[in-house]
């Protein structure tokens, strides 16, 4: 068997180089178009991505099928609504001290309820501290100085994070999939706790 080999000239080679060179740069750059689409969630109708690039599908179009029924409260559903609470945190009270009508000043204590409504706010979220203490007592009788039992296993500095705060900042990471810097300034801002991200990492 005999082969044949034809010879290509260096004007060749080179096309067909550059040729191949472009079409693997092209692919380069959809890859990359690709995995930036896949970190970042553009899509054609929020950003200036084409239609063509579109990856997954867009949370505006509902995949719900259309029904015949009304939109809101179906017949025979049970609403629900807020209800008052008989002991509120806090009362605050509106009394008259003047009369509108002449300006004699009032007497707050005989004011009469004639209304009132109730807000639902967070409690203030401050840190705290809670300390553990151990001692010991000298024995009246033999002298011997008796010290009380070791203080919990897994304080291992003076000051630390408690086990809720670690399980916020891995429910925070895990489930909700914010970054470590995102979770820092949460917390700094929520709870008034500055934890760096460095240190959130090595509690992760």
């Amino acid at each position: 068997m005999i082969f044949l080999y034809k010879k290509i000239s260096l004007n060749e080679t080179i096309t067909i180089s550059l040729t191949e060179y472009n079409a693997l740069k092209k692919r380069v750059a959809e890859l990359e178009e690709q995995i930036r689409l896949l970190k970042n969630g553009y899509h054609s109708n929020t950003g200036s991505t084409p239609p063509s690039h579109d990856i997954g599908r867009s949370n505006r179009k509902s995949l719900r099928k259309r029904s015949f029924r009304k939109k809101g409260g179906q017949l025979g559903h049970e609403g629900s609504t807020l209800e008052m609470t008989e002991n509120p945190y806090k009362i605050i009270e509106y009394r008259p001290c003047y009369c509108k009508q002449c300006g004699e000043k009032l007497n707050v204590n005989e004011a009469i309820m004639v209304a009132h409504k109730q807000e639902i706010v967070l409690p203030p979220i401050v840190p705290q501290y809670i300390e553990h203490r151990a001692y010991s007592c000298k024995c009246p009788k033999c002298g011997f100085v008796t010290t009380s039992d070791e203080l919990p296993k897994h304080l291992k500095a003076n000051v630390q994070y408690g086990t809720e705060v670690s399980a916020l900042l891995a429910y925070l990471s895990v489930r909700h999939y914010l970054p470590y810097n995102r979770i820092a300034e949460l917390m700094s801002d929520c709870f008034h706790l500055h934890i760096s991200a460095g240190t959130i990492d090595n509690m992760l």
